[in-house]
């Protein structure tokens, strides 16, 4: 599974069922964004049919999401190959794509108030107890993609409810980047699935 590629994925202005499509791909894939898994398995997993998910993937080969790879050995045909050819996310973070993003140092300029240092920023975002660097940049990079980015307010009150919470926390983090979730929520399938849900949403 590759959090990173998933978080971009969310991110991505698709027709739900291509994007549903897209995000078992990214589940699929390795840190080099290629997977192998079969149309029957995508099927499955996504819950339409077979020739729906032919249809996806050569939507999402047309509009330059992704590239196929087909494998052949000898007379057989084998499950292709896909390729995430989108910008990875840890490009944008580690490189500074977006002049808000954690890689970019603000200008200072003479007479005006300073910014945050970089290293003020990387403090104040830094992963909670328990959770992965990789994890922790999918969902700060979601939440930026979604119009909602973390401040270091938030990510201090989500770090302290981790605490308190069942379940180990880089799981808890995972689950609301695969799920899109800004917040995060108790080890279960679906907040709407449960009356006595508890769950904790952050929006500051």
């Amino acid at each position: 599974m590759s959090i990173r590629h998933m978080a971009q994925v969310w991110a991505l202005d698709l027709p739900s069922t291509t994007k549903l499509v897209l995000l078992k791909l990214a589940d699929n894939a390795n840190d080099e964004g290629i997977c192998w898994p079969s149309m029957n398995t995508v099927a499955k997993y996504t819950g339409i049919s077979r020739r729906a998910v032919i249809t996806h993937i050569k939507k999402l080969e047309e509009l330059g999401l992704i590239e196929v790879i087909r494998v052949r050995q000898e007379a057989a045909n084998l499950p292709n190959k896909y390729r995430l050819i989108y910008s990875p996310l840890v490009n944008d973070i580690h490189q500074g794509g977006e002049r808000d993003s954690l890689g970019v140092v603000n200008d200072v300029h003479p007479n005006h108030k300073s910014e945050p240092s970089l290293n003020h920023k990387k403090k104040e975002l830094a992963p909670p107890d328990g959770v992965k660097a990789e994890t922790w940049e999918a969902f700060v990079e979601m939440r930026k993609k979604m119009k909602a980015p973390l401040t270091g307010r938030a990510a201090k009150l989500i770090a302290n409810k981790l605490k308190t919470m069942q379940g180990d926390p880089d799981v808890i983090i995972e689950q609301s980047v695969i799920n899109g979730w800004r917040g995060i929520f108790d080890l279960k399938d679906n907040p709407k699935q449960s009356d006595d849900f508890q769950g904790y949403e952050v929006l500051a």
